[in-house]
């Protein structure tokens, strides 16, 4: 019962939209959590074989996983070859957004997370050797891949089509999989009732929020004990610090832009897509 679909990024283009979007066809499993990293040498690929197995055991055609690291070359090395060894016949998604959109997008994530205390323009000072900078070099990641699969198990989808034409991208996505094609346009009710539960959840974590500045420290360690993961995620995205997105100055987005055009360019050939919305 391992997968035979994973969603290998990008960070910041809408993986977990999508991974939710997918997981609601009924000829479609997709994991929880979300990103098991298990190709990740530094993270879960120790666990085993097994381990893995253990979190694909719905019988449908489809079952699959959504990691954003399998794209972090080359900060995680050798994820395409693992995953080759075990799964030969996958089915890979690449969702990218605007490369330069999806470095400020992951930047201001990690700042306001606590992990980034760099500014913006120090953060990009090493533009030739910089985390941000490869995991937007989306045809260099992929390349990562076509060392092993074909380019026909892969399908490429920008985060603009799957905001903007939801219901046609998606299509192509269930067409890719082979599974049914109209399944998304007969299924609002259940979309409804998940907004629903979500909502829910947002008013208490917006709750949380609310009295967080009247509570023990101790009491908080108390309350991510008790709280469904649900609740708890909700709670730590809403009262982690929040920073407004950094500002493109005109010689940091033309730095960028040389840089990753040729990239951008050797997609464009690989894809067909023009990218016309990108700021390249």
């Amino acid at each position: 019962m391992l997968p035979n679909l994973i969603i290998i990024g990008a960070m910041k283009s809408g993986t977990t939209s999508l991974h939710y979007y997918l997981g609601l066809h009924p000829q479609i499993f997709m994991s929880k959590p979300k990103e098991l990293n298990f190709f990740n040498l530094e993270f879960n690929w120790p666990k085993g074989v097994q381990w893995y197995e253990s979190h694909f055991l719905d019988k449908t055609k489809i079952r699959g996983e959504s990691s954003t690291s399998y794209t972090k070359y080359p900060t995680f090395k050798g994820v395409a070859e693992r995953m080759y060894s075990i799964l030969p016949e996958i089915k890979i998604i690449y969702l990218i957004r605007d490369p330069i959109e999806r470095i400020i997008s992951e930047y201001t994530h990690n700042f306001s997370q606590g992990r980034e205390n760099r500014t913006f323009t120090d953060s990009l000072k090493n533009i030739e050797n910089n985390h941000y900078v490869n995991c937007s070099k989306y045809y260099a990641q992929l390349e990562q891949y076509l060392k092993f699969y074909s380019i026909s198990n892969i399908l490429i989808i920008t985060a603009y089509d799957l905001m903007n034409n939801r219901v046609k991208t998606l299509k192509k996505i269930f067409r890719f999989l082979h599974v049914q094609e109209a399944f998304y346009c007969n299924d609002y009710l259940k979309v409804f009732h998940k907004s629903i539960e979500k909502k829910r959840i947002n008013t208490m974590g917006l709750f949380l929020k609310s009295v967080q500045h009247k509570i023990s420290p101790e009491f908080k360690k108390i309350i991510k004990l008790i709280l469904p993961s649900s609740l708890l995620q909700n709670y730590n995205n809403l009262t982690s610090s929040k920073i407004n997105a950094p500002a493109l100055s005109a010689s940091i987005k033309k730095e960028l832009t040389d840089h990753l055009r040729n990239d951008v360019e050797q997609l464009r050939q690989l894809t067909g897509y023009s990218f016309s919305d990108w700021y390249l």
